[in-house]
């Protein structure tokens, strides 16, 4: 069952990210789906949270989870900040041996909130486009935003072959209530709110150095 979707496109331009409770009800919201874009209608009523739905059409199916996206990299865009995860490796445990302790351990990067010199969305990088390319003295993470559908191998392959630093930011708990505080502070403090037991929603997918530290420990 579909969560019901409580976002849409004021007059269809994606910088005008709307909740249903901030238009009239009907057609007259003159809003719009932010995944394929078509006319909705604004649901307001008592037997049901309100939420749009298509107009004329069946429901695409990715409306809330585009919308999450939506959000998401605007706050990265426009605070230019988030909180990294640490990033430690350990002896492979194949290469454990019974009766020792001898299994090493090594800090790749700590826990930290980092400020970025700009971040942008919608950047090509050799025929793809991640999420946000963020850039602090002159290196660049890639931040890829997770709502319903995980990065496929193909793509995690190719920013291993590339060398390139990237994180997934974890939205996938996220329910009817998230607005835009909400994300912002997931992302200034790496966690989830609103949700007992808090947990990390960012992790590395690959780090530059990591592969190095993994030989050290070995």
């Amino acid at each position: 069952m579909l969560m019901l979707n409580p976002f849409g496109l004021l007059n269809d331009d994606v910088s005008k990210l709307v909740r249903v409770d901030e238009v009239e009800s009907g057609l007259g919201c003159n809003c719009f789906c932010p995944k394929c874009h078509a006319h909705l209608i604004a649901v307001h009523g008592t037997r049901k949270q309100w939420h749009f739905r298509h107009y004329k059409s069946e429901d695409c199916g990715g409306s809330f989870e585009t919308a999450v996206h939506l959000l998401a990299k605007e706050v990265l865009v426009d605070r230019k900040a988030m909180r990294l995860p640490y990033l430690k490796v350990r002896t492979s445990r194949e290469l454990w041996q019974d009766g020792t302790q001898a299994i090493l351990k090594e800090t790749v990067v700590k826990r930290q909130l980092v400020r970025f010199d700009y971040v942008e969305d919608e950047v090509w990088m050799e025929g793809r486009i991640p999420d946000i390319v963020a850039s602090k003295a002159g290196r660049k993470l890639l931040v890829e935003i997770v709502v319903t559908h995980d990065l496929s191998e193909d793509k995690i392959e190719w920013i291993r072959r590339r060398g390139l630093a990237t994180v997934r930011v974890n939205l996938s708990w996220i329910g009817y209530g998230v607005d835009k505080s909400i994300i912002e502070r997931c992302l200034y403090d790496g966690r989830a709110v609103n949700i007992i037991p808090r947990f990390n929603i960012v992790n590395w997918v690959y780090h530059p150095r990591e592969t190095e530290a993994q030989q050290r420990v070995n």
